[in-house]
């Protein structure tokens, strides 16, 4: 038997990383060169690749769905010199759980072995 109450700290501030409001239309990594993975080729065991013009990846090359599903995702709400961690999502509230477990187990012969379990959640935000 199993008693626990914990507070979720963490749901209170969560620090993530979105993408920023170019993407996925803007060259959101200046500071690299990105290559066309498709025009990878390999001359005398030197691996070369065609750059993407302007460093953007062309349009055509995002699968329409992902494209569609950008549009409910976040935007950016922290300025940072990375793209790491600029967004913060704060929650109203923290969670507040009590949680109980307990399991039962019977071996009533070695041919018949029986468990039960129960469970029981509070679970208030």
């Amino acid at each position: 038997m199993r008693a626990r109450r914990s507070w979720c700290v963490l749901c209170v501030l969560l620090l993530g990383v979105v993408p920023t409001s170019g993407c996925p239309d803007s060259s959101r990594n200046q500071r690299r060169q990105l290559y066309d993975p498709y025009s990878r080729a390999t001359v005398n065991g030197v691996t070369t690749a065609t750059r993407f013009p302007n460093n953007q990846i062309p349009r055509n090359r995002f699968d329409p769905t992902s494209v569609k599903l950008l549009q409910y995702w976040p935007r950016t709400n922290l300025t940072t010199a990375t793209v790491s961690n600029n967004f913060l999502n704060p929650q109203k509230t923290p969670i507040d759980k009590v949680q109980f477990n307990q399991r039962i187990d019977f071996n009533e012969s070695s041919n018949s072995q029986w468990f039960g379990r129960y469970s029981w959640t509070d679970e208030t935000r």
